[in-house]
């Protein structure tokens, strides 16, 4: 157009930046439901699918959380659910693992015999050695599951078990180890405990690791799961005054924070804690409140910033006393806002911390808040809490939850590592509070826990809301298509885009026209569309329809008219309907200065 400039950009990386006035050239000020592609271009995610086909919610309410790894019956998916009983204040929990002859039934294994006191909130679980750990159940000790999938709870054999120091082979003598007892059982005898590996016969079984307590005939205790045990770890115990253990591992050692001091077990069984002096002490005052390996170190996270222990390959001392694990301060500024948020990849950690995120490597910390960080130091100052994260593809997703609304979902933030560009994504697939990533066969997938923004039962659900809690399964959001337009429970979900604020805050121009190169493809017949809007006020004021409707198109390029003298203004872009591909490709707009304040 004659005598008009214009403004465009075909560069979004730098992602989203709600609730800013100024955003860089390659930023958007919000993004809903979008990710962003090497080349820059934006494009709407597609549909989770289901992993399990029944949900939790009849008796043992939601999915709290949720771990993927090596059990003993091999790779495994395990959640915890809890739900609050008609007692007041208490909580019934429930250990799930998905059925892996079906892959689509969550069993549920075991659960409370009795109501829990005080919070339902765990911690985030952590692997070693073929277990699980949960920690922070009603702040007590950890829950521990070997993945074993008896429907006994427990077997307390007759006075015939003999188990020798430095061997792994248990026998016995009347004993029933082959209906009562199964891999992953967990053995507690003469004041030890060792995993279950394999059951031979009814009266012999091997352990994972040699047994570490003097040899001894006499009864024992065969259990799945053992219940807020920390084994030879008294100091650990901790009422609902003090803060609750954390957990992490290195090294094939679990690793145990509470208050200052970090316990660490054996390399060969994270169920045995050799001494009373296997633990390091931090000074007084400061509370470990996150583990996580970083190559051959692991970090500890602080009220005091981060501390690195190096050397667990390695025993506490050599045979001469000489001290072989070191303890440093490594960062005095980060401080942890809760471990469930906590993301590992290949090449690092993802903190997120009370100020802002951050990726740690070797080289130290960098900031990767960016745009998400006002809205992000929102959320830390709400007293909001930051749900089980997890990295998958190069993004890290992180999901925000409400402690004063039992953990009610408020949003899911996703970042692309590469470019720092954060998006928010909303819909049945972002209203999870857990996620993990399975690698089955080498493949990694994306898992998560539905039904985060629904009510706990026994609570009568709101008119029309049905509670579904399931596992539901995220990998094909990074893969868009005809098969998954949809999110799993058949609810379409929009991507919507508002560009940055053109404009001087001194002088007005007549805005003339908005334009967007895109692709929208049709699934089906569900006719898709994109829409425009502006907006002339400040970052959260309200959008007026512009005319004009962007339709389906492999190559397209739509136009909407805005004849506004003002000094700024802003698009948002919105679509509707399913499809099977939608991509923001570049956005025009032109305009004329007239020279008026």
């Amino acid at each position: 157009m004659a005598g008009f400039a214009s403004t465009s950009q075909s560069d979004f990386s730098k992602g989203a930046h709600p609730g800013h006035e100024r955003v860089p050239n390659d930023g958007v000020e919000n993004c809903i439901n979008g990710l962003y592609d090497d080349d820059g271009t934006i494009f709407k995610r597609g549909g989770c699918t289901y992993l399990t086909t029944s949900d939790t919610s009849s008796t043992y309410g939601d999915l709290r959380s949720l771990w993927a790894g090596q059990l003993a019956h091999g790779e495994s998916v395990v959640a915890l659910s809890s739900n609050e009983t008609a007692v007041a204040g208490s909580y019934a929990w429930a250990i799930w693992k998905l059925d892996d002859s079906t892959g689509v039934t969550l069993n549920r294994e075991y659960d409370s015999t009795s109501a829990l006191t005080g919070s339902p909130r765990w911690g985030r679980p952590v692997g070693a050695l073929g277990l699980v750990f949960f920690p922070g159940r009603a702040h007590t000790h950890l829950d521990v599951y070997g993945g074993s999938e008896l429907a006994t709870v427990t077997y307390s054999s007759p006075d015939t078990v003999t188990t020798t120091i430095n061997s792994t082979a248990v026998t016995g003598s009347g004993t029933s180890f082959l209906t009562e007892v199964d891999a992953g059982s967990i053995l507690f005898a003469n004041s030890g405990y060792g995993i279950v590996k394999s059951v031979e016969s009814d009266t012999a079984l091997t352990l994972t690791s040699e047994w570490y307590q003097p040899t001894t005939t006499g009864d024992a205790t065969f259990a799945p799961w053992v219940k807020g045990a920390v084994p030879n770890q008294a100091d650990v115990a901790v009422t609902k005054d003090t803060p609750a253990p954390v957990v992490g591992s290195a090294y094939d050692r679990l690793l145990i924070g509470h208050k200052n001091r970090l316990y660490f077990s054996s390399q060969t069984n994270p169920l045995q804690f050799a001494t009373s002096e296997d633990y390091h002490e931090l000074p007084n005052g400061v509370v470990i409140t996150g583990i996580q390996q970083l190559y051959d170190t692991a970090l500890l996270f602080t009220t005091d910033g981060v501390w690195a222990l190096s050397g667990l390959a390695q025993d506490l001392t050599d045979d001469y006393g000489n001290a072989q694990h070191r303890l440093e301060k490594v960062n005095g500024d980060i401080v942890l806002w809760r471990d469930t948020g906590l993301g590992s990849s290949s090449d690092g950690i993802v903190v997120p911390a009370i100020d802002d995120v951050y990726s740690m490597t070797a080289g130290g910390a960098v900031s990767i808040g960016g745009g998400i960080r006002k809205l992000y130091r929102e959320y830390v100052k709400a007293d909001y809490i930051p749900g089980q994260a997890a990295v998958h593809r190069g993004h890290y997703f992180l999901p925000i939850l409400d402690p004063s609304n039992d953990d009610e979902w408020v949003d899911l933030l996703v970042c692309n590592l590469a470019s720092k560009g954060w998006t928010r994504w909303e819909g049945y697939a972002a209203k999870v509070r857990a996620l993990t990533q399975r690698v089955r066969a080498g493949v990694p997938s994306l898992l998560a826990t539905s039904g985060a923004g629904t009510l706990i039962p026994p609570d009568p659900p709101d008119p029309g809301e049905t509670p579904d809690y399931r596992l539901i399964n995220l990998t094909g959001c990074f893969e868009p298509g005809a098969d998954n337009k949809q999110d799993a429970d058949s609810s379409n979900f929009t991507l919507q885009v508002t560009f940055r604020t053109l404009g001087s805050s001194t002088l007005k121009a007549m805005w003339a026209r908005f334009r967007v190169l895109y692709t929208l493809t049709d699934a089906a017949s569900d006719n898709p569309t994109m829409t425009a809007e502006y907006s002339t006020g400040l970052p959260g004021s309200s959008f007026t329809a512009l005319t004009g409707t962007a339709t389906e198109s492999a190559d397209g390029m739509a136009y909407w008219p805005i004849r506004k003298r003002t000094k700024t203004i802003r698009i948002r872009l919105t679509s509707s309907g399913a499809s099977s591909r939608c991509v923001i490709r570049g956005a025009e707009t032109l305009y004329r200065q007239t020279g008026r304040k």
